[in-house]
Formats: C-alpha cells, structure tokens, sequence
C-alpha cells in the first residue's frame, strides 16, 4: 500500500527501482494498527536504514535532516530538501508520528542523532 502511495517512488532520493524500495514505518511496528498510510514512508534501503538509526529523519514540514555524522556529500545532498507526498492528502505522513520518531528515537538508539 505504501509503495502505491507514493507512486513507486523513494520520497527522499526519487528512486524508482522497486527492489531497493521499502515501506519504512515512522513510529515502531507494535500490531496491525501500526500498518497504516500516515505511520508509512517509502524509502530506498541504504535511506531507510539511516532513518531507523536517526541519522536521517524528516521534519514536521517534510523536509529532511540530515546528522552531521554522515560525512557522504551524497548523503547531505538531501539535507534541507522537502520530501516527495502521496498525491493523496490523507496518507501524508503523520505530524504526530514524525515529531515522536525526533523526539523519541534519539533517546532509544545508541547510533547517532541529527
């Protein structure tokens, strides 16, 4: 669902080879209820791992930031930028799931933090 939502496309980097594409969840998978649109992101592999680690994250206005702790001028290239939305309005990412992954993540991952 998540990789229709976003049209099969990573919504930080624009890629568009499915096998490197994964739904990535926001706020940690707990049941069912956390497979939902808004607790979703599509994100390419290498991009969704550092998210999980907090070294990438996306901002409550969707746009990205990136730790100073990933020295790759590839990586910080997307430092700044607004992510890509599902044209549907309703499976936006949460505000709320967002504003918890920042809050919340740095505290529960010994790996860096933006």
């Amino acid at each position: 669902m998540i990789l229709e939502a976003y049209d099969g496309t990573c919504s930080i980097t624009g890629e568009t080879t499915e096998a490197v594409l994964e739904a990535c969840h926001i706020q940690d998978f707990v049941n069912e209820g956390s497979d939902h649109y808004q607790n979703g992101i599509l994100l390419r592999v290498d991009i969704h791992r550092l998210f999980d680690k907090v070294l990438i994250q996306i901002n409550e206005d969707y746009t990205v930031s990136v730790s100073c702790k990933v020295i790759s001028d590839y990586y910080q290239s997307f430092n700044g930028n607004k992510i890509m939305l599902p044209k549907n309005k309703n499976w936006y990412p949460s505000k709320e799931a967002l504003r918890y992954h920042i809050e919340n993540y740095p505290k529960k991952r010994t790996i860096g933090t933006v």
